[in-house]
């Protein structure tokens, strides 16, 4: 498996050279490309016709990385991605896929050097920038939520319970002011809820 040294780390990278244009996939926060593969998230495993380049961010899959919080910030990550294409694809426009951390490197790597980039594909986006605190107070608010979720779904009968309600009551557990539809919802944290308690 090949290796790119990076300051404070050694990241994993594999290219999948089928000539043409060159394609980075990155994954989320505590993910792999290995990971990504298991849950179907591998967004190139169906592409062809490209060079495309995996990595495991520093301190993720086989990536080696140090036990130094700003090794972790957005600016840190974008570096990495960009020496790689750096080294990989001198001189060339990119396409950059990525979720979640991987949408957040990717963006923080183009606001620096967007004529690096050909396009992006971004899903799942994280917080970036003055958001990140309230995005923090959400994701407690989430974790409580899903164990509080889990612990009353978790008896057979309270699971029955909630399969017989009709969809608009399942919706009403989801907030205290509910929208019409989880469909297009701008809502992040209605979407989330609302899709733990779809039966």
């Amino acid at each position: 498996m090949p290796t790119f040294e990076v300051p404070g780390a050694e990241l994993a990278v594999a290219l999948s050279d089928e000539g043409g244009h060159p394609v980075v996939q990155l994954h989320g926060l505590t993910s792999s490309r290995a990971h990504d593969r298991v849950l179907n998230l591998d967004l190139g495993r169906g592409l062809s016709g490209t060079r495309l380049l995996r990595y495991d961010a520093r301190g993720h899959g086989e990536s080696t990385g140090r036990k130094v919080p700003e090794d972790y910030q957005w600016q840190s990550l974008a570096d990495d991605l960009l020496r790689l294409l750096d080294h990989w694809f001198p001189g060339e426009r990119v396409h950059g896929v990525g979720p979640s951390m991987g949408t957040g490197t990717l963006l923080h790597a183009a606001s620096r050097e967007p004529d690096r980039f050909s396009g992006l594909t971004l899903m799942v986006p994280p917080t970036a920038w003055e958001t990140r605190p309230l995005q923090a107070a959400n994701s407690g608010f989430l974790r409580r939520l899903s164990s509080l979720l889990v612990s009353s779904l978790s008896s057979p009968r309270r699971a029955a319970q909630h399969r017989r309600r009709p969809q608009s009551v399942r919706r009403r557990r989801c907030l205290t002011s509910p929208t019409p539809s989880c469909r297009g919802c701008s809502e992040a944290r209605h979407s989330v809820i609302c899709l733990l308690l779809k039966p």
